[in-house]
């Protein structure tokens, strides 16, 4: 949507710097979409990198498989550190640097795709769920998502 859009342009001209809004291992936070993170990993990582890209609440399926056959062969963590990496990139998040980027994408996967998810929602731009967490929490249910 148009405020996706313009955040990251927005913050990145102003030089403005986020940090993360919750810690690698705070999933009681949000449990519905740590339960789709962990058992709808691809489609979890087709809707944040939709998100990132500015659709929130999508679910791209050629996507979702081409992340479901690299996970196959190479694991959740090539995943996770993309997603990982795109997000602090494009949203100027400052509090991490390249190697824990890596180390926290490769050895807590799971765990970091649950991070990213909630940092995307903590920024109004919620990236969906497909099992698990299905509505959109607390100020943004009801919103109509800006599209």
């Amino acid at each position: 949507g148009v405020l996706n859009a313009l955040a990251g342009n927005v913050m990145d001209a102003a030089g403005v710097a986020r940090t993360w809004d919750s810690g690698i291992c705070e999933c009681s936070k949000d449990t519905g979409s740590c339960c789709d993170v962990y058992c709808c990993t691809s489609c979890q990582g087709a809707r944040q990198c939709n998100a990132i890209d500015g659709q929130e609440d999508a679910n791209d399926m050629a996507l979702c498989f081409a992340i479901m056959i690299l996970n196959y062969n190479s694991g959740y963590g090539m995943v996770a550190m993309i997603i990982r990496y795109r997000l602090i990139a494009k949203y100027n998040i400052s509090n991490e640097g390249v190697i824990n980027t890596f180390f926290l994408g490769q050895c807590c996967s799971l765990c970091s795709m649950c991070q990213t998810h909630r940092q995307l929602t903590s920024m109004m731009i919620w990236p969906g769920g497909t099992c698990c967490g299905t509505v959109a929490p607390g100020p943004l249910a009801g919103v109509g998502m800006m599209k």
